[in-house]
């Protein structure tokens, strides 16, 4: 049984990692692409921080819910 549940964990963690990885790709690309509404900046380190966060909430919250 446990090794099953090392096995789920890895998987989680694994679909976590994807996650953040794709919206660390997405965010910045449609940002610097389409840019952002006027009282923001435009540059890729705003994207990136932005990219960073947005993920890490996400990547946290699918780790959690699947694991």
């Amino acid at each position: 049984m446990q090794l099953l549940r090392d096995r789920l964990d890895i998987f989680a963690l694994t679909k976590a990692l994807g996650i953040f990885i794709l919206i660390l790709v997405a965010v910045p690309l449609v940002g610097m692409t389409i840019g952002a509404p006027p009282p923001h900046e435009t540059t890729l380190s705003y994207f990136l921080s932005r990219a960073v966060w947005w993920g890490g909430v996400a990547a946290f919250f699918v780790y959690v819910l699947d694991g």
